[in-house]
């Protein structure tokens, strides 16, 4: 194994590659970044009160009246 000396300094072959490598690690970052705020600014737009009309179509199955009991 070849000893990296102190005094090294990058050749342009690695710094080439580096370069590379922060690009890609940029792109992927930005991707998930991307789709946080997509999500988060697609989230509120669902119709008014979606929740609460599932919660009040279940109340109102609970409340209906029962027309015959089986026992």
């Amino acid at each position: 194994m070849r000893r990296i000396p102190n005094f090294y300094e990058p050749t342009p072959e690695d710094e080439h590659v580096y370069r590379l490598w922060v690009r890609r690690l940029t792109v992927f970052y930005s991707v998930i970044a991307l789709v946080a705020v997509l999500a988060l600014t697609l989230r509120p737009h669902q119709p008014a009160n979606y929740t609460a009309a599932a919660t009040k179509a279940v109340a109102s199955a609970t409340d209906a009246p029962v027309s015959h009991r089986s026992r």
